[in-house]
């Protein structure tokens, strides 16, 4: 079965409060919500406080049973807030089954906000935006 297929099968499962979703129980193949921002505000380890879904895939095919008695295991986490925007997270466990590594969350980001990212007016701005910072701090 291809990813999607899974996840189809796969019920949403909801995340409480106080919640650490660095934990193995959210590693499992599925689909994980919060849909409520109050909650969100409790969770530990996701890159924004606000409600959202969030996709567990495995990487290389299979489910989380199946990847060698847990003695590896490559997910990628996809967060995504009510806002929109696409957050990824690359997990994985090599030698020691149940230690998992964690990767940093990255944001996704639209061609049109590289573009208005890498517009010298845009680094211009910014870059007199830090000047004025770094010269606020030496004048105290």
């Amino acid at each position: 079965a291809n990813g999607r297929e899974v996840l189809r099968t796969v019920p949403n499962i909801y995340i409480p409060d106080n919640a650490d979703i660095n934990t193995s129980e959210y590693l499992n193949i599925g689909t994980y919500s919060c849909p409520n921002a109050n909650t969100a505000q409790t969770i530990s380890n996701i890159p924004v406080k606000t409600a959202f879904c969030m996709y567990v895939i495995a990487i290389l095919g299979g489910s989380y049973g199946s990847e060698s008695s847990m003695t590896w295991t490559y997910r990628m986490r996809i967060f995504i807030p009510y806002a929109g925007d696409i957050y990824i997270q690359y997990v994985n466990s090599e030698q020691n089954p149940g230690e998992y590594n964690y990767g940093n969350w990255k944001k996704l980001i639209s061609s049109d906000e590289l573009d208005a990212k890498t517009d010298k007016s845009y680094v211009d701005s910014e870059i007199s935006k830090l000047q004025a910072e770094i010269d606020a701090l030496k004048n105290k």
